[in-house]
């Protein structure tokens, strides 16, 4: 952040292309106009400034992908994950193993029918129970690094976002008997 001042003119370079400017007053002491003036553009620099600065840091409420990582449907998947074993909700595990089992060029309405139909395989095989193995379902899981390696840095994210949408449009969604 940068602070310029010019004759009666301020600018205030938050970030890169985002700026600040306003005219300041002056008076015959070569100060700018009263003090209240003075203190209420302090008051707005020291208000907007960080919350500018939060959201070029956080982008402007933008949720990406992370969505899936909010949903609960009270059943888990255990994962190993660096020689760990990690609880994750089917919701989520179940976008991390659709791209084993179709392509991403495929409509969005056949992907979320075999979001519906995995969901349905997955509950099948815990019964009442409401943890299960991955080892024992016998998916492969995509994580970010399997994406990129299949897809390709440029294309994940779209491609990863079109598997969590399937999964988020079909959430709790099950074939019936």
């Amino acid at each position: 952040m940068s602070i310029y001042v010019c004759d009666a003119i301020c600018v205030i370079n938050i970030f890169p292309g985002h700026r600040i400017i306003y005219k300041v007053e002056r008076n015959g002491s070569g100060m700018p106009g009263n003090k209240i003036s003075r203190y209420i553009i302090y008051f707005l620099i020291i208000i907007f400034v960080p919350y500018l600065m939060t959201l070029f840091i956080n982008g402007a409420g933008s949720k990406e992908t992370d969505e899936i990582k909010h949903i609960n449907s009270g059943r888990d998947v255990i994962i190993q994950r660096g020689g760990q074993n990690i609880l994750i909700d089917v919701e989520e595990y179940l976008s991390c193993i659709l791209p084993g089992l179709v392509e991403p060029g495929q409509d969005a309405e056949m992907i979320e029918a075999q979001a519906v139909a995995l969901r349905t395989r997955i509950y099948y095989a815990m019964g009442e129970e409401t943890v299960i193995d991955a080892k024992k379902l016998g998916f492969m899981m995509y994580d970010d690094d399997a994406y990129i390696k299949r897809w390709g840095k440029e294309q994940y994210k779209s491609i990863k976002k079109k598997y969590e949408q399937a999964v988020i449009n079909t959430q709790g969604k099950t074939l019936s008997q």
